[in-house]
């Protein structure tokens, strides 16, 4: 049933929508329109979400409730990137690169701390490859027009911020090994 809701979202909305190749849709921005797409977008989430939390206490589902947990907040990545993109296209198109960069580090960031505190490698992965992905986008696309010493401002600030970031992973990882040592003891003992 989820299956048939997401191919209908792709295959069926977004051609409605007139989404175009440049991630927007290509009509007039409109409050109507979003909260429709919010409509479509989030029952799907909603039933994801809905499905991830009763399937998670189940031992033998764990895998399926997984995959609804994750393909959630893959789809909320997905509606708010283009929702943002295309508010962004028609209403404040100076800002448009910025604002998506900022929308991917602040998913970057959830998914880093979300993986943190609950010990989850693929959300801390998936964190990490999003900040990848956002320096990138900044340093080689955002960047590309400005000049030279806007550039080198940039790059010094993305360096700090990366090695901030890389100090507090390193710190935060001695909770994974305590984790796993942890697991390791309980285990034992449970033998």
């Amino acid at each position: 049933f989820l299956f048939g809701g997401f191919l209908k979202l792709m295959m069926i909305d977004l051609v409605s929508w007139h989404f175009c190749e440049n991630f927007v849709y290509n009509m007039e921005y409109s409050i109507l329109y979003a909260g429709m797409r919010l409509l479509d977008f989030g029952s799907l989430f909603i039933a994801m979400i809905m499905a991830w939390i009763l399937l998670k206490p189940e031992e033998d589902r764990r895998d399926v409730s997984a995959l609804f947990g994750y393909g959630g907040l893959a789809l909320l990545f997905l509606y708010s990137t283009l929702e943002l993109n295309s508010a962004l296209f028609w209403l404040l198109q100076k800002f448009q690169a910025a604002g998506v960069s900022i929308l991917w580090t602040v998913f970057a960031i959830a998914f880093l701390s979300g993986g943190i505190w609950k010990n989850n490698r693929i959300l801390r992965y998936t964190g990490l490859c999003l900040f990848v992905v956002v320096v990138y986008k900044v340093l080689f696309i955002d960047l590309s027009e400005m000049e030279t010493l806007y550039r080198v401002i940039a790059f010094l600030v993305v360096g700090i911020a990366l090695l901030m970031g890389a100090f507090a992973y390193i710190y935060a990882s001695r909770k994974f090994i305590r984790g796993n040592e942890d697991k390791d003891i309980e285990s034992k003992q449970d033998d």
